[in-house]
């Protein structure tokens, strides 16, 4: 499938775009997150007692605007994510930059868990 791509003519679509981009990386990322603290992926069954339930919209103040994200928690409400705590609404500057430098890179996600790794000492798994 190929993907329409389509010109930038002004700072507000690029600040959109920054925006959608920052927004999917970090639901992906809190994700990973959520499966690696639960020990297993989505639709794995597993014997342990907790399990997700669901998600809840958070939305957070960056640089480029306003971005809303789906926060996903697990039935013990033990899930304390570490790339976007539970306290403020403020995605740090630095971890946007990050991001943006991974994605301009053409990343895969192990490489992108590595280096989360090394900024963070955040351990993740690559799925």
């Amino acid at each position: 499938m190929k993907r329409k791509s389509r010109q930038i003519t002004n700072q507000q679509e690029l600040s959109e775009l920054i925006r959608t981009i920052v927004a999917n990386t970090i639901g992906k990322m809190l994700q990973a997150e959520l499966d690696e603290f639960l020990g297993y992926e989505k639709y794995e069954r597993s014997e342990n007692p907790n399990y997700r339930n669901g998600s809840y919209p958070r939305k957070l103040q960056t640089p480029y605007g306003e971005i809303e994200i789906d926060m996903p928690r697990d039935r013990m409400s033990l899930f304390d994510p570490k790339i976007v705590p539970k306290k403020g609404n403020t995605l740090t500057e630095d971890l946007q930059h990050k991001i943006m430098i991974m994605y301009s890179k053409g990343l895969s996600t192990r490489d992108i868990v590595d280096m989360l790794n090394d900024f963070y000492g955040v351990e993740l798994s690559p799925s």
